[in-house]
């Protein structure tokens, strides 16, 4: 599987912040699931350079941090019934 890259790396990594950051700016917001035992959310984001490869990213936010952002397949999204 090829990575979909779009955060310009500094010093050869990227901080899970600026990731989520950059999803946010570009990146369509398709879905937002919350869990209400822990109080965390998840976002699932899409946009043309992952639809060409059916990826979709979910960022994983627990008390106001991000903790995950990582490529799944488009599927998911179907799955919880967003489209």
């Amino acid at each position: 599987m090829k990575s979909v890259v779009f955060v310009k790396k500094e010093k050869g990594s990227a901080s899970l912040e600026s990731k989520a950051e950059a999803l946010r700016k570009v990146g369509h917001l398709a879905k937002i699931i919350e869990d209400p035992i822990t109080g965390g959310k998840v976002k699932y984001y899409t946009m043309p350079a992952m639809h060409d490869y059916n990826l979709c990213a979910e960022v994983t936010v627990m008390a106001g941090r991000v903790v995950s952002v990582r490529n799944v397949p488009e599927t998911v999204l179907i799955q919880f019934g967003g489209f």
